[in-house]
């Protein structure tokens, strides 16, 4: 029986996401609520495209959580923890590095990202996690990211 449960939620997943991509979605999205509807259990579901879901299925959505974009203090303490979590003796960071770091508005993933990217780096090197590292990665995340999706007002959009 738990299995079956398990099936149902990973079809009707399938069938959310078909659902949300905007393909033919009458039939798929009604098995869908349905499913949704009896489910037994938690189900955790996210999205960045909260704006389009329809009223049937906000319907059965008992609690809904919003994420607002993160003040510089959020994003500095976000900052210092990725780098101290993963580097046991990170060099040096000034408060005017972290300062530097959120002058890109970036969520927590894309910062965990950074700092990924980052450690990687400096271990290739045989160096410590360093302020030059994390700069190095936001200046080729920047680069990127400016020609792919770039804003009206000119700022990234991470």
């Amino acid at each position: 029986m738990q299995e079956a449960a398990h099936k149902l939620s990973f079809l009707a997943l399938i069938v959310f996401l078909v659902w949300l991509l905007g393909l033919n979605h009458c039939l798929p999205f009604s098995v869908f609520l349905c499913t949704l509807e009896y489910y037994k259990g938690v189900l955790f579901i996210t999205t960045n495209r909260a704006a389009f879901i329809d009223k049937a299925f906000k319907s059965r959505i008992y609690l809904s959580l919003n994420y607002p974009v993160l003040n510089k203090a959020y994003q500095k303490e976000i900052w210092k923890s990725f780098i101290t979590r993963h580097s046991p003796e990170p060099a040096e960071f000034s408060d005017g590095d972290y300062e530097a770091f959120t002058e890109h508005s970036m969520k927590g993933r894309k910062i965990k990202n950074a700092t990924k990217l980052a450690h990687l780096f400096a271990s290739r090197q045989g160096r410590p996690l360093a302020p030059s590292h994390i700069k190095a990665v936001l200046e080729v995340l920047n680069e990127d990211l400016w020609t792919e999706n770039s804003t009206t007002d000119g700022r990234k959009p991470w």
